[in-house]
């Protein structure tokens, strides 16, 4: 029978069923029955809520009350069984309907018979019925109003594993059409995803016409409800394997993916489920997945053909105490060479059972594709290859670490880059190794298996990368050694491994000449291989030393090749592009580091001895603020500096005379002709810098060190940083600053800055990721065009000066070869309302002001939301975090004084009241209200979340104004 009902399953909401009940009478086209049918056989609230309207609306309205909890999937079921009419409008019993919902899809259902099923854009809305942004697969499936081919629909969404057509109360169907129950369906039980199963089912018998415009509005709950527990979300995850894998399924939506399409969908599932669950459920949801992968590809059928016109490969393993794995590599070759093919191993004076296990594989395979150099001593990997390819008959060579596992067809996929001219070596993806060649890069497998596991996936995920990028490759500046392919006649070409490089650097020197020789360097897409890494070093305690050995050689050679000073920095030699620091080399030894060229232009070194000889005059800027107990460590330092030709000048922001005495005197142990303290009104850190370096820069300072009052110096390192700036060239540097407690730990390394100190690491000098405000050495010509800026008052003026360095074209970098110790502040950062205040202030106007605001969705939320829990304990710091908001959204910068006039504010009812009120006419007249209301009740944690997604909004339309920009 035409005609439209709606069906309204309820348990326990009578205030949101009358909402949802609301919006249905509200309709241009009333439907021709409305069934409610209530899960709740205790409670008569759901019925009271709406008692009035059932009465008014007497013969439109059923209104049923189960006689006991039939649960949600019974009693969708039971509507269903008992609806009247053909059209079919699910409503959950707190979601919402635009008025003209019914009549616009009855109109489509009406005029085209191979329409089956009505949907729209749908928005998602909060308990208050304001709109969310950000869920992605609320995204209008169209532009435009239009009849889509009902299969393709349920593909794209397969494939992207998102639920276009949307929830239970977003569609209208045929009910003639549904002969099947979407909670159990081909032997499955879908408990998270039947709208999902319902609509695709009806999509494979016709089309789906799309409304651009939103026609309906669901509610997501701040609060945990079932929808969002972990239970229900592990059988969402399970259900969409099944949407891959069940071909049963499938082919009852009349459906078939192919392999690219499953393969793309895999990546898609992994990527939503490192979101959506804690570790310990992705990891089991993951062997789920891998399980039903793995038969996939079996009953699928997809295999490497081993190609027989490929030329045979000699097969090279260097071994040195590695009877740990040496059984599990061997196993990998058996399946993936032929007998064409010979392997090769040459043992490094192994002291362990290495050479026994792999004659008994040899024994028990009858193989006869081996060959076995015994050496008598550890002659080193390098001069070991040399030794491998003396004895080797073929013209492609691997060189395989014996910590390795390769994938069945490796060789093939080897075999397609390399047989071209220009090729020189091809490497591989692994699990274990830089992040150029990580799995990371390439895949969401890595997220969601535990490294001791990636071993026993290597064929999988090598046949699901050959399924998504089939003879895709990148061209790369440098391949890791754990596995390299070349050609012999290349190899002898460009030269042969340097004997000298006893452990490591082999893969760097390799690489680099065979691009200085023309040839290209392919990393396949679509291989990987299993990489433990490192076995043998953690076995041998020399290990490391060798390597650092190595590493020294490896510099020499470098330094006799290009010149001192002339080595381009390792990031151009080997790294990708934009890649801040290469960690592969990293020389030690002090005598090295200047040997890297960080400009255009060579550095002519004697006349740059002579400039530090000419001891050139530096100016350290302190700007103190009751910085008394910390100053007189930091005077014996500076004092005991083994270059003395600085001023210090000391600019004091206490405002207070007592302080401002005590501090004169606690410096009064340094020259008066080498101090300057004065007194000045507090302006803010920024401001006290600026003035400091304009008494410097008056008094003929060619350079400028900025250093925090709590900071002690090593005695070279005021020296060691105007060496580095004139033996770099580059005019802003900065160093390792460590922790005053634990001092052989940092606080910063040009990468990281905590104020929980985390271990030291070696590294050489390299560009910054940012400055920290603490310590800035820097030639003071700089300080002339570019300013720090003081509206911030405190904090983030560093990472502001920073930033507008690099917009002149200044890089600056970090040396680790000196240090400054900096007080310990782990028990004390962000614990007083002034640090609270303008730290979060200052990162939403630094946010605002150089990150476009996509940034600002992935940082600054979710740094609010943290920091809300962290200070709950603490309500002036909530207050704090308030007002730090409010004032960074509106720009209200420089020095402010906290909570003047609030303490006047009582009557909390009402301006909560007003601040609602508000929010619905203009967010930006309302944030007001919101930061008067939290004053009083900054432990109301709804009402803050509402405050801060209205700040959001506020900074995020602005910001799409301006193109991104404040």
């Amino acid at each position: 029978m035409k005609g439209i009902s709606v069906l309204i399953p309820t348990y326990n909401r009578p205030k949101f069923l009358r909402r949802a009940l609301t919006s249905v009478l509200n309709q241009t086209r009333l439907p021709d029955e409305i069934i409610i049918s209530d899960d709740n056989p205790h409670s008569a609230e759901n019925f009271e809520a709406i008692k009035d309207l059932v009465e008014q609306y007497k013969g439109l309205i059923k209104y049923w009350k189960n006689n006991e909890r039939l649960g949600v999937e019974k009693n969708y079921s039971k509507l269903l069984k008992e609806a009247n009419y053909e059209y079919i409008k699910f409503l959950a019993d707190d979601d919402l309907l635009h008025p003209e919902a019914l009549k616009l899809m009855e109109e489509i259902l009406n005029k085209h018979e191979d329409v089956v099923l009505v949907s729209s854009h749908r928005i998602p809305v909060n308990e208050e019925e304001e709109f969310i942004y950000g869920i992605e697969a609320t995204k209008p499936l169209c532009k435009k109003d239009q009849i889509l081919n009902g299969k393709e629909v349920i593909r794209k969404s397969l494939i992207d594993l998102k639920n276009y057509v949307g929830e239970f109360s977003t569609y209208m169907f045929r009910k003639s059409l549904l002969d099947i129950n979407p909670f159990y369906f081909c032997n499955l039980h879908f408990r998270a995803n039947a709208d999902w199963v319902l609509w695709m089912y009806l999509l494979s018998k016709g089309n789906l016409f799309y409304y651009a415009r939103p026609l309906s509005f669901f509610t997501v709950h701040s609060e945990k409800k079932e929808q969002s527990n972990l239970n229900l979300q592990v059988s969402a995850f399970k259900e969409l394997i099944e949407f891959i894998f069940n071909k049963k399924f499938l082919n009852s939506i009349n459906i078939h993916l192919t392999l690219k399409e499953r393969a793309v969908a895999v990546e898609n599932f992994l990527s939503y489920l490192k979101l959506e669950l804690p570790v310990k459920e992705r990891i089991k949801i993951t062997e789920v997945l891998l399980a039903k992968y793995q038969r996939d590809l079996e009953k699928s059928k997809f295999f490497f053909k081993e190609s027989y016109t490929r030329p045979p490969f000699s097969i090279i393993i260097v071994t040195y105490n590695s009877s740990s794995t040496i059984e599990i590599l061997l196993a990998s070759l058996k399946a993936s060479v032929t007998d064409r093919d010979e392997i090769i191993i040459v043992d490094n004076a192994s002291k362990d059972e290495t050479l026994s296990l792999v004659k008994k594989f040899i024994k028990e395979n009858s193989s006869k594709n081996f060959k076995i150099l015994n050496l008598k001593e550890n002659i080193g990997y390098a001069a070991a290859i040399n030794k491998g390819v003396e004895v080797s008959k073929h013209n492609y060579l691997a060189f395989v670490n014996p910590d390795t596992v390769l994938p069945n067809g490796w060789i093939n996929i080897v075999y397609e880059h390399l047989k071209e001219k220009e090729v020189g070596a091809v490497g591989a993806i692994s699990n274990q190794v830089i992040i150029s060649q990580n799995i990371l890069e390439f895949s969401n497998f890595a997220e969601n298996i535990k490294e001791k596991d990636f071993r026993n996936y290597v064929d999988l995920i090598n046949k699901h990368l050959r399924i998504l990028f089939m003879k895709q490759s990148e061209k790369k500046k440098f391949l890791v050694g754990f596995f390299l392919a070349t050609k012999k006649k290349i190899f002898e070409k460009v030269g042969k491994f340097d004997e000298e490089l006893f452990l490591g650097m082999d893969d760097l020197d390799y690489s680099l000449k065979l691009r200085e020789n023309g040839y290209k360097l392919i990393l396949p897409k679509d291989l990987f291989i299993y990489h433990q890494g490192h076995v043998s070093f953690k076995k041998n305690k020399e290990a490391e030393k060798l390597k650092e050995l190595t590493e020294n050689t490896f510099a020499e050679k470098l330094i006799k090749k290009y010149g001192f000073g002339k080595v381009p920095i390792p990031e151009k030699l080997w790294a990708d592009e934009n890649t801040t620091y290469f960690t592969v080399f990293v020389p030690t030894n002090l005598k090295y580091r200047f040997m890297f060229k960080f400009l255009d232009k060579d550095i002519d070194f004697r006349h740059t001895a002579q400039e530090i000889l000419r001891k050139p005059k530096i100016g350290i800027v302190t700007v103190t603020y009751f910085s008394s107990n910390d100053i007189y460590i930091m005077a014996k330092s500076l004092l005991n500096l083994t270059y003395q030709n600085f001023h210090w000048y000391i600019i004091d922001h206490s405002e207070d005379k007592e302080e401002f005495e005590r501090l004169k005197k606690l410096v009064s142990i340094f020259p008066k002709e080498k101090i300057t303290v004065i007194s000045r009104k507090n302006l803010g850190y920024a401001a006290g810098v600026n003035f400091g370096t304009s008494l410097a820069l008056k008094n003929s300072c060619e350079y400028i060190w900025i250093l925090n009052p709590d900071i002690e110096v090593e005695p070279n390192t005021l020296l060691e940083l105007l060496k580095t700036s004139l033996f770099t060239g580059i005019p802003v540097v900065t160093c390792k600053i460590k922790d005053s407690l634990e001092r052989d730990k940092l606080q910063y390394d040009g990468f990281r800055a905590d104020y929980r100190p985390f271990s030291d690491y070696p590294q050489r000098i390299h560009k910054v990721l940012f400055l920290s405000g603490a310590n800035i050495f820097l030639k003071s010509d700089i300080l002339k065009n570019i300013k720090f800026n003081e509206n911030y008052f405190l904090y983030y003026e560093d990472n502001d000066f920073h930033k507008n360095l690099l917009k002149e074209g200044i890089e600056p970098i970090y040396t680790p070869y000196t240090a400054v110790y900096h007080k310990n502040k782990k028990e004390s950062f962000l614990n007083s309302p002034t640090e609270v205040y303008y730290f979060f202030r200052n990162l939403i106007y630094f946010i605002k002001k150089e990150m476009n605001y996509s940034y600002l969705f992935d940082i600054l939320i979710n740094d609010l939301k943290v920091a809300y829990k962290q200070l709950f304990p603490k309500k002036r710091l909530l207050k704090s975090l308030v007002f730090a908001i409010y004032d960074g959204v509106f720009n209200i910068l420089g020095k402010k004084e906290l909570f003047p006039k609030y303490h006047t504010l009582t009557d909390d009812n009402r301006i909560l009241k007003e601040y609602l009120q508000l929010r619905k006419i203009s967010k930006v007249l309302a944030l007001k209200k919101g930061r008067d209301y939290m004053f009083l009740k900054p432990r109301d944690f709804k009402i803050f979340y509402k405050y801060l997604a209205d700040a959001i909004s506020i900074i995020f339309y602005s910001e799409e104004k301006n193109g991104g920009k404040s």
